[in-house]
């Protein structure tokens, strides 16, 4: 390497390390000015001598499935995850949508592949095939959203969970 090469890499090393530094003493000023605006603004704070403690309930009640009902579980299969995968050539003839169970669950409610049954959640039910999902386990159950004329998304408000009860026709 020449030595006018040599002193241009160690020029631009050296520029590149004064404006990381200039960077840092920049960010640095502006917390500082930031911190005495607000030190000086002289905000009354209350200090109470007594402290309590307070066991916060939980944001969301646990999900109890009752005995003649199950948990279900707003899910989609991987290659279907909106209303126009669905309609989409490419998966329109494989396509498989409604309710898909554990084994288990399958077995204990013995149902029958592609079989229709009616899933109620409160006051709304809607009638959805059955398949088997051979990827879960226990006693759950998974709703597919992605199919617009089914309108399985209402069974879930705020949450990706729900409590429904499943009825053979």
């Amino acid at each position: 390497m020449k030595r006018k090469n040599i002193f241009k890499f160690v020029f631009f090393i050296i520029l590149g390390l004064a404006n990381s530094f200039l960077a840092f003493c920049y960010f640095f000023v502006q917390l500082v000015i930031v911190y005495y605006k607000f030190a000086r603004a002289k905000i009354p704070i209350e200090v109470n001598e007594e402290f309590e403690f307070k066991t916060l309930e939980p944001l969301v009640s646990p999900l109890i499935a009752g005995e003649d009902e199950i948990i279900i579980y707003k899910a989609n299969p991987i290659n279907q995850f909106n209303e126009f995968t669905a309609i989409a050539h490419e998966f329109k003839d494989d396509l498989q949508s409604g309710i898909f169970f554990s084994k288990a669950l399958f077995e204990k409610l013995e149902l029958e592949e592609n079989q229709e049954v009616t899933v109620k959640v409160g006051e709304i039910q809607r009638t959805l095939k059955v398949y088997v999902e051979n990827q879960i386990d226990g006693m759950i159950a998974l709703i597919s959203t992605f199919e617009k004329e089914l309108d399985t998304k209402v069974f879930f408000e705020n949450t990706r969970y729900a409590v429904a009860k499943v009825m053979r026709d």
